[in-house]
């Protein structure tokens, strides 16, 4: 009776889940692509030593009624771009942004408190052969921002990271940001870093939505994560040949209310493809979703939770498919979880909580030999 309890409440908070994360994506989904301003810049029509200055003067001409500003199809080489609010930055085709050598600024400098900023169409080269900086990103997201768009972007041959959030100032809030159908890729560190404040159990990062972007031969960091964020949202991405030993291929941290689904993790290696990481003082919350994910040929774990030390949240682990990982495809320690429907290789690659709520789930070998007999018989 108690297990029956506790299936049907499972099964109603993924339904309540379910629909909070549907609408918050389906503000992104309308965001994504920026809002429309009646003005237009072309940074060609204002003065600088260079191309890089022109642009930047161009920036610092968008009224406070916003602008878009469609950058020419040229190469942008310098550091520390000053965007301010209200703008669309919108790349022709091969628009480049090109990091300056020996920099240890990132190329995109979205300042802090700047609300309504769309990036599309550019191509970020980090020029890491030539950047000596460990910590340089080629877009910072300052703390303060708000409805920050970056959108159907390239970036490429990074050091250390191609996104990031400054996590420095705590009590103040950056919220609604998307990442939206981006490609990464040939870089040496991770493809994003949103890492928020979590003082006085008030997170100060909110709605992150990473969706549609593809990740592809990372080395090093060459992960998605996301630390002490109010209901982040990764889904319906794609993470090939990427090298992150010491972390997960994407990696939660003390974050609340987390939806990770329909991403496929294929063939990296790292300590799980989708990794909870815990700590006493940075706890995990609420519910987290974990759906319809496909993590196969992984060198590590499928889905793994660090330990139970911090985990105040609730896993629902449903409906993904495991197969061909050298470690356990799901590894849960001591902590409430509903673990349904997923498809694993063996029974041993299922290593969860003797009072988790369990059904549905299927192993391939099981499977197999069915197949086998059958043939047999045949």
């Amino acid at each position: 009776m108690y297990q029956l309890k506790r299936k049907i409440t499972c099964v109603l908070l993924v339904a309540l889940v379910t629909i909070l994360s549907s609408a918050v994506s389906n503000y992104h989904r309308n965001s994504a692509q920026g809002e429309e301003f009646q003005t237009t810049i072309d940074p060609d029509q204002y003065t600088g030593l260079n191309d890089f200055e022109k642009l930047q003067n161009a920036l610092n001409d968008v009224p406070s009624a916003g602008a878009n500003v469609i950058v020419p199809s040229k190469i942008y080489q310098g550091s520390n771009l000053i965007v301010p609010s209200n703008v669309n930055i919108i790349g022709s085709e091969g628009t480049t942004f090109k990091l300056s050598d020996n920099t240890t600024s990132p190329f995109l400098a979205i300042a802090d408190d700047d609300r309504n900023v769309h990036v599309e169409n550019i191509v970020f080269d980090g020029n890491k052969d030539h950047v000596i900086g460990g910590n340089v990103s080629l877009v910072y997201i300052g703390q303060g921002s708000e409805e920050i768009s970056i959108f159907n972007n390239t970036l490429k041959n990074f050091r250390s990271k191609a996104i990031a959030t400054d996590w420095s100032e705590p009590n103040k809030y950056t919220r609604l940001i998307t990442v939206h159908q981006n490609i990464f890729c040939n870089g040496e560190g991770a493809a994003m870093i949103f890492f928020g404040q979590y003082t006085d159990d008030t997170f100060f990062l909110e709605d992150v939505d990473i969706c549609g972007n593809k990740l592809y031969n990372l080395t090093a960091n060459g992960k998605i994560g996301v630390a002490f964020t109010n209901r982040p949202i990764i889904r319906d991405n794609e993470i090939v040949s990427c090298e992150a030993i010491n972390t997960g291929s994407i990696t939660i941290r003390g974050c609340k209310d987390a939806f990770i689904y329909h991403n496929s993790v294929l063939e990296n290696r790292a300590i799980a493809g989708i990794y909870v990481e815990t700590s006493l003082g940075f706890p995990n919350k609420g519910f987290f979703t974990i759906e319809n994910n496909r993590i196969v040929g992984q060198i590590g774990d499928g889905f793994s939770v660090a330990n139970s030390n911090g985990v105040e949240a609730e896993m629902a682990v449903n409906k993904n498919y495991f197969n061909d990982n050298t470690g356990v495809d799901i590894e849960i320690p001591d902590i409430e979880a509903t673990v349904c429907g997923n498809m694993v290789e063996s029974p041993a690659d299922l290593s969860i909580p003797a009072d988790a709520t369990a059904s549905g789930n299927c192993f391939i070998s099981s499977m197999q030999g069915r197949a086998y007999i059958s043939a047999k018989a045949q």
